[in-house]
């Protein structure tokens, strides 16, 4: 590990996820031509989440966060469903 924490193309690192706590995710982000994308992996839940746009944004985390708000609203669909 490296102190990007990036190894083959991934990160891996705990974020926290609102209304969850901290979970350990791997993730991949990236910018091109006016777009950009994010791919994050839960193991712990089973989950993964991507999201694109067709646009940049002067701080790339400033998109990529939407990603929390869609992983705390699946985990907690998933308790609700008692899904395992």
């Amino acid at each position: 590990m490296n102190e990007q924490n990036y190894a083959l193309g991934w990160r891996v690192t705990e974020v926290e996820i609102p209304e969850v706590g901290l979970t350990r995710v791997a993730n991949h982000g990236g910018v091109s031509r006016g777009s950009q994308s994010w791919l994050m992996i839960i193991p712990e839940y089973q989950l993964s989440v991507a999201v694109n746009i067709n646009r940049k944004t002067k701080t790339f985390w400033d998109f990529a966060r939407v990603s929390l708000e869609i992983v705390s609203a699946f985990i907690h669909q998933q308790d609700k469903l008692n899904c395992e």
